[in-house]
Order: structure tokens, then C-alpha cells, then sequence
């Protein structure tokens, strides 16, 4: 049997969401499955994370927010790529279920892999009842977090039987332990320094600023450390006054958007992650298979991701203090950082191996399929 997937998304670009989906598409068994992306916005850069070939990729762009034209022109297209499963994703991927609706689709399956920034302090009420009203109409719904689970099942209430706990995966061949010696060289890194890292959109939600802030104490303790913020965003320059500021400019080093993520990790000695929100961070994940220990924020499902009595420092949002005592503790014990990143890699590779992972997405596509032959 030959199944046919729509994927639908805001954007394909380059972040997380993006980036599982192209690995998800690489990896499904290709005899069987075929894939089409449908996006809302022009950005397309995670077009070449897809190694397969005959994946077609097109924009059905909203003129405007919440442009009504949008689902009418996505069911169109949809009804000449014929789909068997139509995938949404997210808030935006409520446009891809009014699509499916419009050609009667017998299979959608929709997931939520996190908040939108405007979602995190305030309980955007309308957006439950959307959801409520179109998610309880899909095949099935994926929450890649156990708290986002419970959030569809409680807040959202959609029917138990539909929600699927699937997390998010990594590629535990690309982010392997080791170190990148002549990357660390180009980027200006000495030999004798610590790298203290973070991967992630430059915006609100990571709140980079708890970051650096702990960077500047422990900058002034350990004059062998450096920051290695790879990423860009809408914050950068305010971030980067902050660092001006705080005196510390030659000792912090700002990549940009990188799309080849996985040889950074292994510049680094210490990850940092310090968002006010959070789910299944895949950079979280990608930093436990590189086996570097890790300091994080107590948001989502962190806690249960790193896993309990392996070392990992977990901190409250915003907690300055704490980020820095962590980042001092592990700088303070190398053999236990060492100790803490291998137990996170182990942990990795038991819970966290795409190839387990794509594993279950086949599973469920082929019975989701399955239920509708012959009906």
C-alpha cells in the first residue's frame, strides 16, 4: 500500500518542528510512503535537511493573518496532491484541518510540540475552544511532551484515546561525543578555555538575558571561559548591548543561524539552556547525545527529559544565581561534568534515537491508514 502525506506548517524553516519533520521524512520506509509540505510563509531553508528525493515543497501563503482565503486555497491544493494522511502541526495547523475537512479527508493527524510566545503568560481562550472544537475531529493528535499531554486531555479536553505521547528524536549518529579542535580554532577559542553553550532562537521565549547575566559572575571567576550563543533572532542586538554593558564583548561569540548545528555541541563543555518555555527541546536532546552536561530551566518536561539521580543542574526560570552556580559547579567538578554528559548520552540513546522514533510514526501511520481501507 502506497500512503501519501501532507505535511502542513507554518513555516519550513530552520527550527526544531522543521527540522523533525525532515528527519521523520528522510527516515519512513520509502517504498511505502511518499510526502508533499504545504507551508504557510515563504521560508523554506529546511528544504535541504530533506536527503530524499520526490518530496514536494509549496507555499499556500496567507495574504494576511487569519486571511479566510487560506484554508479555501490549501484544500485546493490538497485535493490535486490527493492525500492519504494530512499532518498539521501547531496552532497554524488549524488552517490544515478546516483544509481537510473541506475534501473530506479520512485521516488527519495533528501535533503540538510547544507554545507560541504570546501563549506562555497569558491562556489564550479562544485558541483552546479552536482547538477543542477541530482537534477532537482528527484521527489522532501527538503531543511530543508529557505536560503537553495532559494539557490536551485536561485544559483542552480532547477525547483520551486520541492523544499519543510520541517525543521528540536525534540522530545519534551526527551528535556523537568528541571535540571539533579546528572549529573551536576558526571561531577564536583557545585551547586552555571552557565553552559554555546554547543553541536556540534569539527571542523572548529562550530569555537569553538570564544567560548572560550568569556569564558575567562567572566570567569574572574563571578567566579561561567563553559563551557561545549559536543562533539568530530578533533580540540580537539588544542582546548584544547587554553585553557591551556588562563588559564582556571579547568573550562572547554569536554564530548566526547555523543549519549544520550538531559540530557546535562539540565545541562546547557545558550547555545552558534557560527559557521561560519549553516542551521537548530538541537542542536539550542534541546537547545529551553530544554527552555534555547539562544546566536548564525546570519548564515542560526538562525534568523528566535529562532523567532523574544522572546530575543534570535544574533551575527555576529567570534564576540568575542559580544558572551561574550551576555553570560553577560543573566548572568547579570535571570529572563529574564528564560523569553527568555521559549519563545524559546514554540516556539519549535509550529514549531519544530517532530511529526508535520514526519507528512509532510508521506504526501509527500504517494503522491509521489501515482503519479506513474498506470503509
Amino acid at each position: 500500500m502506497s500512503i501519501r502525506i501532507a505535511h502542513i506548517m507554518y513555516s519550513f524553516g530552520t527550527g526544531g518542528l522543521e527540522g523533525m519533520v525532515a528527519q521523520l521524512i528522510n527516515r519512513l520506509e520509502t517504498q511505502t510512503f511518499s510526502h508533499a509540505v504545504f507551508t504557510l510563509s515563504n521560508d523554506t531553508s529546511s528544504r535541504d535537511r530533506i536527503i530524499r528525493g520526490g518530496v514536494s515543497i509549496a507555499v499556500v501563503k496567507r495574504a494576511f493573518p487569519h486571511d479566510p482565503s487560506c484554508a479555501i486555497r490549501l484544500a485546493l491544493a490538497l485535493r490535486a496532491y490527493n492525500p492519504n494522511i494530512v499532518r498539521t502541526y501547531n496552532w497554524s495547523g488549524i488552517e490544515g484541518i478546516m483544509a481537510a475537512g473541506m475534501i473530506k479527508a479520512k485521516t488527519v493527524i495533528h501535533s503540538e510540540h510547544g507554545f507560541d510566545a504570546d501563549e506562555v503568560d497569558v491562556k489564550k481562550t479562544r485558541r483552546v475552544f479552536a482547538r477543542r472544537f477541530f482537534l477532537n475531529r482528527c484521527s489522532r493528535v501527538i503531543a511530543v511532551s508529557k505536560c503537553l499531554r495532559r494539557w490536551l486531555i485536561e485544559d483542552v479536553k480532547i477525547e483520551k484515546s486520541k492523544v499519543l505521547y510520541i517525543p521528540n528524536g536525534c540522530d545519534m549518529n551526527e551528535f556523537h561525543p568528541g571535540r571539533e579542535n579546528a572549529l573551536r580554532k576558526s571561531l577564536g577559542i583557545g585551547a586552555e578555555d571552557v565553552v559554555i553553550g546554547n543553541v536556540g532562537t534569539l527571542c523572548r521565549i529562550k530569555d537569553h538575558n538570564s544567560l548572560i547575566k550568569a556569564f558575567q559572575g562567572v566570567a569574572k571567576r574563571h578567566p579561561h571561559t567563553r559563551l557561545l550563543i549559536v543562533g539568530d533572532g530578533p533580540l540580537k542586538k539588544e542582546l548584544e548591548a547587554l553585553i557591551s554593558a556588562g563588559g564582556i564583548s571579547d568573550r562572547v561569540i554569536f554564530t548566526g543561524r547555523i543549519k549544520d548545528t550538531a559540530p557546535y555541541y562539540r565545541v562546547m563543555d557545558i550547555f545552558v539552556l534557560t527559557s521561560l518555555s519549553e516542551n521537548m527541546p530538541n537542542a536539550l536532546i542534541q546537547a545529551m547525545a553530544t554527552g555534555i552536561p547539562v544546566v536548564a530551566t525546570d519548564v515542560g518536561d526538562i525534568r523528566d527529559i535529562t532523567g532523574p539521580n544522572i546530575g543534570a543542574v535544574i533551575v527555576r526560570p529567570k534564576d540568575v544565581e542559580a544558572v551561574e552556580k550551576g555553570i560553577l559547579y560543573f566548572l568547579g567538578c570535571p570529572d563529574e561534568a564528564k560523569r553527568v554528559g555521559d549519563a545524559l548520552r546514554r540516556k539519549a540513546e535509550a529514549s531519544y534515537d530517532i530511529e526508535k522514533i520514526s519507528k512509532e510514526y510508521e506504526a501509527l501511520y500504517r494503522e491509521a491508514v489501515a482503519e479506513h481501507v474498506g470503509r
